[in-house]
């Protein structure tokens, strides 16, 4: 298969950790979080183009095919490789009860301080114990109404866990912002080569128009910059919401669309 062209999937592969796998098929990729099956966008199939009519049920087939060997993998994820991320028919999936996920691609050489600085902010890497638990609590405080308690704590504590396993292996960073030693934001940075990405940037709803992100994404990316060989940061952000402002803010460029679709079990 040709290399994946969208700069947001290719970065999302590296993120899912060393015990990922990817198995390539005629017109799409299998990828597989084996360790964490109710990860939506880790146990996914990605497609070489957009949905087209009929793939409402082509592709729900093959999504059942290759995961009939894991009966715990409830969701079905899918996404496809288009930069500009054009929906195709993805409204025929909408119908079917799928949420339509289009987030922007953001990129930056360099990056400067955002119009509002939180001085007082302490910015670091996360290393002990106690680091990484207050970083996951954080994490769980700003959970989506629409996502149940349980299921986003399993999924937030093993997300935590895979991460802090690559910052082990010296492949980038959690960073937590601190105010008077209490965590009150933190996000991820992982790197591969000269791309670095970011993960999970969360602040604490009490700690909101502060100036806690920008200082954070800001502090943590020049860190990532000025100590490893990256020369280009990649994030995400769903399209014209407050943060997309804020990474734009302190010189993320908008380069791509991603799009893709995913249905999960509502409690009924």
């Amino acid at each position: 298969m040709p290399p994946i062209r969208s700069l947001a999937y290719r970065t999302d592969l590296f993120c899912l950790g060393a015990r990922s796998q990817v198995v390539e098929r005629e017109g799409y990729r299998v990828l597989r979080s084996p360790d964490h099956p109710g990860f939506f966008w880790g146990n996914l199939l990605l497609f070489e183009r957009a949905p087209r009519i009929g793939d409402d049920v082509r592709w729900v087939k093959c999504f059942e095919t290759e995961f009939a060997d894991s009966p715990e993998v409830r969701h079905r994820t899918f996404g496809w490789d288009d930069p500009e991320g054009a929906p195709g028919s993805a409204q025929a999936f909408v119908a079917r009860g799928y949420a339509l996920e289009v987030s922007r691609t953001l990129c930056a050489k360099s990056i400067h301080a955002p119009p509002k600085v939180l001085e007082e902010l302490e910015v670091r890497p996360l290393v002990s114990d106690a680091d990484w638990s207050a970083a996951t609590e954080n994490q769980l405080v700003c959970r989506d109404d629409e996502v149940q308690e349980q299921q986003h704590r399993d999924f937030k504590v093993r997300r935590m866990a895979e991460h802090r396993s690559m910052a082990e292996a010296g492949m980038g960073h959690g960073y937590g912002a601190f105010l008077d030693g209490r965590l009150v934001a933190d996000l991820g940075i992982y790197h591969d080569g000269d791309v670095a990405r970011y993960q999970q940037v969360a602040t604490h709803p009490d700690f909101r128009r502060r100036g806690v992100c920008g200082t954070l994404v800001h502090r943590a990316g020049q860190h990532t910059l000025d100590t490893t060989p990256t020369s280009r940061l990649v994030m995400c952000a769903e399209l014209g919401a407050p943060p997309e402002r804020i990474y734009r803010s302190i010189g993320f460029e908008p380069v791509e669309v991603q799009a893709g679709l995913c249905w999960w079990p509502r409690p009924v």
